[in-house]
């Protein structure tokens, strides 16, 4: 979910203009947002460190789409934990 997300954002980014690409990372955050939750979902009901440690992987990958995605429009990023408590 979260790569199509990121893939939407390419795209929209490739074809539009600054306001375009300024939409498509606020859809994208917003699903990396909700992907976020449920990220912490799992993590709060992991019962063995396999299990953490998958969930830590996912929330890296998270992050780094998100990271990449403000880079790319020129936007500071900020952690998904900051920006799921502005919500």
């Amino acid at each position: 979910m979260a790569l199509d997300a990121q893939e939407d954002f390419q795209a929209a980014k490739a074809a539009g203009t600054g306001s375009t690409t300024n939409k498509a990372l606020i859809k994208l955050r917003a699903e990396l947002i909700r992907l976020y939750r449920s990220q912490q979902e799992l993590n709060t009901n992991a019962q063995s460190d396999s299990e953490k440690a998958m969930v830590a992987s996912l929330l890296d990958g998270l992050e780094q789409i998100s990271r990449s995605a403000h880079e790319e429009a020129g936007f500071t990023y900020a952690p998904l934990a900051q920006l799921e408590a502005l919500q």
